[in-house]
């Protein structure tokens, strides 16, 4: 399995970061991922104190990490997944819905 993500993209109106990661598998067939994580989930992870920024080498790294969560997809005949980290069920609620309506897969 090849996994390939695509330049980060953030969103400032919902402080939500956002990529496309292309899967490739053995037999040749491919899915996309789209990804995403909550500014205040980032911050929590790298334990970012509140009076600092993410930094470019923390997008980096979760960028770097994020599609190992990626291996165990169950159907590679899907076409395309959705992944959200966020600290609250409102956030991947509201994570999904940028991702399934406003984002091109």
């Amino acid at each position: 399995m090849h996994l390939q993500p695509e330049n980060l993209h953030y969103e400032p109106t919902r402080r939500f970061y956002w990529t496309r990661v292309h899967i490739t598998f053995e037999d040749k067939s491919e899915t996309v991922v789209l990804v995403g994580a909550g500014k205040n989930y980032l911050s929590d992870h790298f334990k970012i104190p509140s009076d600092k920024q993410l930094q470019e080498p923390h997008l980096k790294q979760w960028l770097d990490e994020a599609p190992a969560d990626m291996i165990t997809i169950p159907d590679a005949s899907q076409k395309v997944y959705y992944k959200v980290y966020a600290q609250s069920q409102e956030g991947i609620i509201d994570g999904m819905k940028f991702l399934t309506e406003e984002v091109v897969p």
